[in-house]
């Protein structure tokens, strides 16, 4: 795997029985996890992975974001 030119160490995944929780995760998160249909739009790509990562954050960084309306919001409260 290479992350910024350098080659990390590959870890096992790790698995989690989220139903074995006290208080089970919400159904939007237990979709998110299976990729459910109802949840698609929204989630473009549930990865992981170092790649998927990036490709979600270079996403985040090219969308439009009205920020002077984000920062006049913030100082209102």
């Amino acid at each position: 795997m290479h992350y910024n030119g350098r080659t990390m160490a590959s870890r096992p995944p790790i698995v989690i029985d989220y139903g074995a929780f006290q208080q089970p995760p919400s159904r939007l998160f237990r979709d998110y996890l299976t990729s459910a249909p109802a949840v698609q739009p929204f989630y473009e790509s549930a990865r992981w992975d170092l790649d998927g990562l990036q490709a979600s954050a270079e996403s985040a960084l090219r969308s439009p974001r009205p920020r002077d309306k984000v920062f006049e919001a913030l100082i209102r409260q």
